[in-house]
């Protein structure tokens, strides 16, 4: 059976659930501005893509896998490198650098 068929983890859903999460976060801080600092706001993002960056750091084509396994493990089925699941989460770091500009999320 394809791996597809057994519940992978599609990564570029992520760049997708971070923009709504981050759309969230900024009507939240415009209710309540003591909600998160900004510094607060790109550091939850910077943990969050860390495995993300590791990905990419580890990857001899520097790019991000089209599925993984559980918790982010190989999937032999996926292609190496897939540009929506990049793109997608490049989506998302340009929205960052728009919101946040002086806190852009850092390598940790």
């Amino acid at each position: 059976t394809s791996s597809r068929t057994q519940g992978p983890q599609w990564v570029w859903c992520m760049g997708f659930y971070l923009r709504a999460k981050l759309r969230d976060f900024l009507q939240l801080k415009k209710d309540n501005p003591d909600f998160m600092s900004d510094e607060e706001v790109a550091q939850h993002f910077a943990t969050v893509l860390a495995p993300h960056r590791a990905m990419i750091s580890s990857d001899p084509y520097r790019g991000l896998t089209e599925l993984t396994n559980k918790d982010g493990q190989h999937c032999p089925n996926s292609c190496p490198t897939q540009a929506w699941s990049s793109g997608c989460l490049l989506e998302l770091l340009m929205e960052l650098q728009q919101n946040f500009p002086v806190t852009m999320v850092t390598e940790q």
